[in-house]
């Protein structure tokens, strides 16, 4: 993975490419992996977050515990962690640029 840099022997950090800051921390002990990562990202740095997550759970055939990281909720209540009801979130994420565009070019 490009974007992951190894700090040491058991932490990581996931880099964007075209930034020069770190997005989050990987850290490895006992079997478990424990990704941290600000609340306040755009959804770009989110979708790589969320990329790395899927690549690390089936190259190790892991599980997922998303429960710490709720990112909102979709229009019918559900709620929406970073592999919870991603692909819905998304979507609706652009659905809802798509419609902000819309109907900006009405003034």
């Amino acid at each position: 993975m490009n974007n992951i840099n190894r700090i040491s022997t058991t932490h990581y950090q996931i880099h964007p490419s075209t930034v020069n800051k770190a997005l989050g921390d990987l850290f490895i002990s006992e079997g478990q992996i424990n990704l941290q990562y600000s609340g306040e990202l755009t959804l770009p740095e989110y979708l790589l977050i969320h990329d790395i997550i899927v690549e690390l759970q089936h190259s190790l055939n892991g599980k997922v515990d998303d429960s710490n990281s709720f990112l909102g909720y979709l229009p019918d209540g559900e709620s929406v962690y970073i592999t919870k009801n991603w692909d819905k979130w998304v979507s609706y994420i652009y659905s809802s640029m798509k419609n902000c565009k819309d109907n900006a070019s009405y003034f």
